[in-house]
């Protein structure tokens, strides 16, 4: 959806400044026309669900609302005002808006919505979403002395009290515990119990259950752009163990936290359906 929303832009702003050019006049009402229905279009997308609203489109979405609110005001003080037209600054306008659209655009395009996969196994698919708190770890990305938090998603059998093996995901470098969902909800049609991880600061963003987003660290980012292990051994190596004792920090005590609450009859049910003879990790790497 989003390379979609970036190429309607495209085509707008070319076909728009084409007309300015053809029509020597800078159209200003019909930019500020265009300007709100770009708003008034996006709105019904989200409400329809045809955009899934997610911070992949915040960027986009405050673009929209911040011109839209531009156009309004320009509808409203310059009805009748006509500015000096000129051919290099309605280009320059349709390269600077086409620039604005696609670093708004990118999230959605780097990390794009999909259509769910049909699972093969006989099972209806539930899902669970949790906040976890180490309290034996203090969090090494911040400097408040909390503790870690973790927040996880869970992929399960529907409508069903037999128990099955535990799958636990880690995700890649700069993902997300959603990254490979398709592959979650084909292992819980099969019969298994999925949880997937969003390493707190390695992810690109991740949000708890009280609606706060924890985006990405900025070292962590510097760090895995630099990381060579063809031009620098030593320090891909050190760069990795650090990384690695974070993640599988973090695995074991999912891990654990998970066959405890099993061990809970007051515990949510998805815990109940776990199998805690049968455990499986699994490892997604850089």
């Amino acid at each position: 959806m989003g390379i979609f929303i970036f190429q309607a832009a495209v085509v707008v702003e070319i076909a728009f400044a084409a007309f300015c050019v053809i029509t020597e006049s800078s159209q200003q009402k019909i930019r500020s026309i265009i300007r709100v229905a770009a708003l008034t279009i996006l709105l019904p997308l989200i409400v329809l669900q045809i955009i899934d609203w997610s911070p992949r489109y915040y960027a986009l979405g405050i673009l929209l609302l911040i011109l839209a609110v531009i156009g309004i005001v320009d509808l409203i003080r310059r009805k009748e005002e006509k500015r000096p037209y000129k051919a290099a600054r309605v280009i320059l306008k349709a390269i600077g808006m086409t620039v604005l659209v696609f670093a708004a655009t990118l999230p959605s395009i780097v990390f794009p919505q999909y259509n769910m996969v049909e699972t093969s196994g006989e099972y209806q698919v539930a899902t669970s979403a949790y906040t976890y708190t180490d309290t034996n770890r203090i969090e090494t990305y911040t400097d408040t002395g909390e503790y870690r938090k973790l927040n996880v998603k869970m992929w399960y059998p529907k409508n069903t009290e037999t128990q099955y093996p535990l799958i636990v995901f880690s995700h890649g470098g700069i993902s997300s515990k959603s990254s490979n969902e398709s592959l979650y909800h084909e292992l819980a049609s099969n019969g298994y119990v999925v949880c997937s991880i969003d390493h707190t600061y390695h992810c690109l963003f991740t949000t708890d259950e009280d609606g706060h987003t924890t985006w990405i660290d900025n070292d962590y980012m510097q760090e895995l752009f630099v990381e060579d292990a063809k031009s620098d051994r030593q320090q891909s190596y050190e760069y990795y163990q650090k990384w690695m004792k974070i993640r599988t920090g973090d695995i074991s005590f999912v891990i654990d936290h998970i066959l405890q609450e099993a061990q809970n009859n007051e515990a949510d049910r998805v815990y109940t359906l776990v199998n805690t003879a049968k455990k499986r990790t699994i490892f997604s790497c850089r």
